[in-house]
């Protein structure tokens, strides 16, 4: 089994979850060193180079990896999903790709074509338009708007203004959407489906950001209404794979789509292995009761730099330090402890990076496997 990434935590779960399951597992990944790399779930890791520098390439080294270590599935797992989607339909037989066609993905991907596509489908959205036409067709569009690139990932590029006559005149096209800012309750979903049917969804709420990244989050029973929504996209789409929405409240509480990321996200590391085999692996329908993993998940390092930086503002955070000793950590095995241990070490050439360049460790993180437009 190929695993597309290594560097985050969720390619960790998987890479467990899978090992457990009997799976040699192996991981191509653009960095050297990357957490998966650690991990005794994972049998070898290949150097790959990255697809935003050579797309040919790394295509090629996917498809050399499949014949040459005889893979017989292949699970993206983060943003590279819409460069190996390219692959889908030239795979070996007896390959499986776990993740929709490129088309799909990119649809979805965009801010604006799901906007379209949550519409046409009555799912509840914020009022959505493209930047280069906000100005001209904006009447009922509320002060306070979100500035976004229509593909991006982690925050990136997101901006929030009073009007939209205060856009930049780099942000008045059409690689840009204006979006009504809501302001309501926030959470987010993670689904798992088959052929248009979902088998499995978990929501949360994040208790601790990094950037625009959670790293501490908190499960929550799914609302009838984003059940709803979820199931809705998954069946116009026929989709197969792993996707997620963040949806936020709005005045009268009801849940609207704010985007989708049709890759795995936070919500993966709720689900047990075995529940994660069953939906992902063999296609069984699981029901959305299953107890989680856990009630409330964090990655440590993240969260520990997030209240230490409440220090240097002069404020104990008192909240963050209980939570932070309380919560079970994402990464953290007894019997693979390597990943926990060492991950400050193997990521500390991109922290200093991120440092010196003035830029988001998650920012860095995606920027070399991102669908980027601007």
């Amino acid at each position: 089994m190929l695993l597309t990434l290594g560097r985050l935590p969720v390619s960790l779960h998987l890479a467990r979850a899978l090992h457990a399951q009997g799976f040699r597992v192996i991981v191509a990944e653009p960095f050297r060193f990357h957490l998966c790399r650690l991990s005794k779930a994972v049998d070898k890791s290949i150097q790959v180079v990255a697809p935003t520098i050579d797309l040919e390439a790394y295509l090629s080294s996917l498809q050399r990896i499949i014949t040459e270590e005889d893979v017989s599935l292949v699970i993206p797992v983060s943003e590279e999903v819409m460069y190996v989607a390219a692959l889908k339909n030239q795979l070996p037989a007896g390959v499986r790709m776990l993740c929709m066609d490129q088309q799909t993905l990119v649809q979805l991907h965009d801010k604006y074509e799901f906007f379209q596509l949550a519409q046409r489908h009555g799912v509840p959205v914020p009022q959505t338009f493209k930047a280069d036409s906000v100005l001209s067709g904006t009447a009922n569009l509320m002060a306070d708007i979100v500035v976004k690139p229509r593909l991006s990932c982690s925050g990136m590029g997101v901006c929030y203004l009073s009007s939209a006559k205060r856009l930049t005149p780099i942000q008045k096209n059409d690689k840009y959407i204006v979006q009504q800012r809501m302001t309501g309750a926030a959470c987010c979903s993670f689904s798992i489906a088959a052929n248009g049917v979902v088998m499995h969804t978990v929501c949360y709420r994040s208790l601790e950001m990094s950037g625009s990244v959670s790293v501490s989050f908190e499960y929550l029973p799914v609302p009838v209404r984003i059940a709803e929504s979820v199931n809705a996209i998954v069946k116009a789409t026929a989709y197969s794979g792993m996707i997620s929405f963040d949806f936020m409240a709005d005045e009268k509480g009801e849940w609207r789509a704010i985007e989708c990321n049709p890759r795995a996200t936070s919500g993966l590391h709720f689900l047990t292995f075995d529940v994660v085999y069953e939906a992902l692996i063999k296609a069984n329908s699981i029901a959305v009761e299953t107890a989680p993993l856990a009630d409330r998940l964090q990655e440590f390092w993240s969260c520990l730099t997030s209240v230490e930086a409440q220090l240097f503002k002069g404020k104990l955070y008192r909240s963050g330090w209980r939570r932070l000793f309380t919560t079970k950590d994402i990464n953290w095995s007894w019997s693979d402890s390597k990943p926990f241990l060492l991950m400050s070490f193997i990521l500390a050439p991109l922290f200093i990076k991120a440092i010196v360049m003035r830029t988001p460790m998650t920012e860095l993180l995606m920027k070399d496997v991102g669908w980027h437009d601007v």
